[in-house]
């Protein structure tokens, strides 16, 4: 079941808290999926939450002030950024603590790839004067994972050019310098072929191909480079992670002492797409000179994901939301949830009306509503109840789930209407 929709709802519970954190927070800590074992196995949470075993991850900003909960684990902390992996019970604290200045979930993304390497030009490249193959260099790729032996990353020679793999999905006993999870391979493990990591999806092979494959008729962008890996998922990524793999990708690199160019084919829907997430600081803080990325812009031109009002106070503006009929049996396996961003300076007001005929709102901005109903399924509508965003925006999220068998999401036409002030950019981000 595909949909295009946004959190609505009639506020069940106050809010636990005043803190600044982003919409997802807010779900992790009060949608029901969270609440039983069931719901922790879900489609809605497994796909879009970084969640196990009653722990979640989270990427702060903080004062340097700031000291970890006891019982948090912290992955990286650098430049009043950090990363960690927190129990859920605690996240209010978290998110109350002074020293906190944001807290954001770990966002999923997803693998993303098509272009070709002769329509860059590289092959002109490689025998002009002021060109190259490579070498010197360090290709860093975050992706699934790399099939370690196929011949396409050894020299010319047959010798492998994978230098290192960290495998962010496992468990293991060796781990790379600055980080205590994973597991580390270095390129003795390799060329003795005892690395046991494996691409179960084949796209972190592809694009490391496409990057630095070495292939007498099928070359990849930069043949002649060194390889580093960083596996930070198997078919889907969450954001903490590609924070870690990204910072120590260029960490080793400055260790090898080389010029680190990183290849990450992946991104998410979520966030004002403008470079502020706090995951997406932590990368910037780690790019320069000598570190560079190549981060795809996407694969979702002309699939009706993005839509942009420009709302005044003589103007309201009107999205339309069809549903499908709900065919998948259980529950929490049929979603969808919608952002929108607009600047903190403005205001405005969200309604939205479901198929039935039933409406939610206005919503104003510091306000949100949470309901789960028998004709319209669990609606949840939230306008920047946990104030601006790092970047200074307002945030409104919508989501709609199946909470209950009994009570799915209400097929046909839902209606998101804007009114106030402002332009605002919105995306689905999520949906089954």
């Amino acid at each position: 079941m595909k949909y295009f929709s946004i959190l609505l709802i009639a506020i069940l519970s106050p809010v636990l808290f005043a803190g600044n954190a982003d919409p997802h927070v807010r779900m992790i800590l009060e949608h029901p999926a969270f609440r039983s074992a069931e719901g922790l196995q879900s489609d809605f949470v497994r796909e879009n939450f970084s969640v196990d075993e009653g722990r979640t991850d989270v990427i702060i900003s903080h004062t340097p002030e700031w000291t970890p909960p006891f019982n948090a684990t912290v992955h990286y902390d650098r430049n009043g950024l950090a990363v960690l992996n927190i129990e859920i019970s605690e996240l209010p604290e978290l998110v109350d603590c002074p020293d906190v200045l944001w807290v954001e979930a770990s966002s999923r993304c997803d693998p993303l790839c098509d272009v070709s390497v002769p329509a860059t030009g590289a092959p002109s490249v490689w025998i002009s004067p002021n060109g190259g193959t490579g070498e010197g260099v360090i290709v860093g790729v975050l992706d699934t994972g790399i099939d370690i032996y196929h011949t396409d990353f050894n020299d010319e020679f047959g010798d492998s050019r994978i230098l290192a793999i960290w495998d962010l999905t496992v468990e293991g006993d060796v781990h790379p310098a600055g980080f205590d999870y994973g597991m580390f391979w270095t390129e003795d493990d390799i060329r003795d072929r005892i690395c046991t990591q494996e691409d179960y999806h084949g796209h972190g092979t592809h694009v490391t191909g496409t990057a630095a494959g070495y292939d007498t008729l099928f070359m990849g962008m930069a043949p002649g480079a060194d390889i580093a890996f960083a596996k930070a998922g198997n078919y889907y990524f969450y954001s903490h992670n590609i924070a870690n793999g990204f910072a120590w990708l260029t960490d080793f690199a400055d260790e090898e002492g080389k010029p680190i160019c990183i290849n990450m084919s992946i991104g998410g829907g979520y966030g004002p797409h403008d470079g502020s997430l706090l995951y997406e600081r932590i990368m910037g803080n780690h790019t320069g000179p000598g570190k560079i990325a190549s981060i795809s812009a996407g694969n979702s031109r002309g699939n009706n994901r993005h839509y942009t009002f420009d709302i005044t106070e003589s103007r309201s503006d009107t999205l339309r939301v069809t549903i499908n009929p709900y065919s998948s049996p259980g529950t929490l396996n049929d979603y969808v949830l919608i952002s929108g961003w607009y600047y903190g300076d403005d205001s405005l007001a969200v309604t939205v009306r479901s198929p039935h005929g039933r409406t939610y709102g206005p919503i104003y901005p510091g306000d949100d509503v949470f309901t789960n109903s028998d004709s319209d399924g669990l609606v949840w509508l939230d306008n920047s109840s946990f104030g601006h965003a790092p970047n200074g925006d307002k945030c409104f999220t919508f989501a709609l789930c199946d909470a209950d068998e009994a009570a799915p999401p209400a097929a046909g036409d839902w209606m998101i209407i804007y009114s106030g002030r402002g332009k605002v950019h919105g995306w689905l981000y999520a949906a089954s």
